[in-house]
């Protein structure tokens, strides 16, 4: 069994437009339009790993930025996010970070 690996996931509640199931439409906190990504994840698009920094952490963290279920999810770098059986990380290569399907 895997060795369980603590993470802080930091939920901001996000409007999605439910007009188009197959196409949802998500804003960010700012209220400013979020394009589909490419990925499909549970209902929703990733769109990408973006960085942030703030005085409350150490280093830069990444999110991945999903239409999920009305949320979007802030995910550390490296940590797996598994949904519908399929799992997820980003990555960091140098200044890029990027969206992963790990297999």
């Amino acid at each position: 069994m895997r060795a369980v690996v603590l993470f802080l996931i930091i939920i901001i509640a996000l409007k999605c437009d439910d007009d188009d199931d197959d196409a949802p439409t998500c804003t960010n906190a700012k209220g400013e339009k979020v394009e589909n990504g490419t990925k499909w994840i549970d209902r929703g698009y990733v769109k990408q790993c973006i960085h942030i920094e703030n005085e409350k952490q150490s280093g830069t963290a990444t999110i991945i930025v999903a239409c999920l279920s009305r949320y979007y999810q802030e995910i550390p770098i490296n940590t797996e996010m598994t949904v519908r059986g399929k799992k997820f990380k980003c990555e960091k290569n140098g200044n890029i970070t990027s969206l992963v399907e790990v297999h």
